[in-house]
């Protein structure tokens, strides 16, 4: 009898600890270009609050935002844009917890020979080009809009499902030049691969957003979206490559 007290013991508190780290866990669903800001702001988050768990997964905006509908259990969503998350904000099943926590920008990047605005017109010389998923990627789509204000229609365009997939594409090689995100060149500085950032009447402007989908127990969620405002977040993102 006593035995089986201690068992029932055990595992109610076992039960317990579980219940008490779930409730404290935070499940970010990030866009792929914000990743590795993400991961730096929750590194900050999670020293000085030593127990919060934060979960993160990545993928592009648009899967992500699938995922969510299908009853991800996601506790905030960080968009690379601003209709995404509008979208949830209006549904009745999220509330209406959004905050415009940045701006992106775009880059066209060459390994090795150097970009200027005068040579651009040679971009349909060379073999293959670059660029994220217009309909999967908020990067990609300003990307595409770049491309069709300066008539720079390319017939060998390799899409990536996501603007990290498409920095590799770039940086490996794969293809001779494409278009990826400032940030990404900011936080990598890779030797011999050459960016210009492209100015934004020459693109639809990036408006990144992030919104609460699901509350935890203990209110974490709310203290991290909180937490983006301030002012040492602010320069993580920054000194990221955003503004």
């Amino acid at each position: 009898m006593l035995n089986n007290l201690k068992k029932i013991a055990i595992l109610f508190i076992t039960s317990y600890i579980f219940n008490a780290c779930s409730s404290q866990q935070i499940n970010i669903a990030v866009a792929a270009n914000f990743l590795t800001t993400t991961q730096k702001i929750c590194y900050f988050f999670e020293k000085k609050y030593e127990k919060c768990i934060i979960s993160i997964s990545s993928d592009s905006t648009s899967n992500l935002f699938t995922k969510i509908k299908n009853k991800a259990p996601f506790n905030i969503f960080i968009s690379a844009d601003t209709k995404h998350a509008n979208i949830l904000a209006k549904s009745n099943f999220y509330k209406n917890r959004t905050h415009t926590y940045a701006k992106g920008y775009i880059t066209l990047s060459k390994k090795q020979k150097k970009i200027k605005k005068q040579n651009l017109k040679y971009i349909k010389n060379e073999k293959f080009f670059t660029i994220s998923n217009p309909k999967l990627s908020p990067y990609g789509k300003s990307s595409h809009n770049f491309i069709l204000n300066l008539k720079l229609n390319h017939k060998k365009i390799i899409l990536g499902p996501n603007i990290n997939h498409t920095f590799n594409l770039i940086n490996n090689n794969t293809c001779n030049i494409g278009i990826n995100s400032f940030s990404q060149n900011i936080q990598n500085k890779i030797k011999k691969l050459t960016y210009w950032k492209i100015p934004k009447y020459l693109h639809k402007e990036i408006k990144q957003k992030t919104i609460i989908i699901k509350e935890n127990k203990n209110k974490q969620n709310k203290l991290f979206f909180k937490k983006i405002k301030n002012n040492k977040i602010r320069h993580i993102i920054k000194t990221n490559g955003y503004k």
